[in-house]
């Protein structure tokens, strides 16, 4: 689930309403500018990119991706380990 569906999830819990549903759109343009410039955030979505385009032979596509995540958050043992993942799959092929 993302970030922001976790967010509305507990605030719907929490209160019986979320942000979504209240029509405050500010809040979430906000929400979605935080995560725009939180590197771990974005070098965790390139890495599921990655992993599934390795998943779908895109060889090329996910090593890119792999680059500019670990570029983003080089201390992501789970970059690391798809990194270990495309190398198996790369000798396979």
């Amino acid at each position: 689930m993302t970030r922001i569906l976790e967010i509305l999830a507990a605030q719907r819990r929490a209160t019986g309403s979320d942000d979504l549903a209240e029509k405050r759109f500010e809040t979430l343009v906000a929400l979605e500018r935080d995560f725009a410039t939180d590197r771990r955030y974005i070098g965790e979505m390139l890495r599921v990119q990655a992993a599934r385009a390795i998943d779908h032979g895109e060889l090329a596509t996910s090593r890119t991706l792999l680059a500019r995540s670990l570029r983003l958050h080089p201390l992501n043992l789970l970059a690391w380990r798809t990194v270990a993942y495309y190398i198996r799959r790369r000798t396979d092929a």
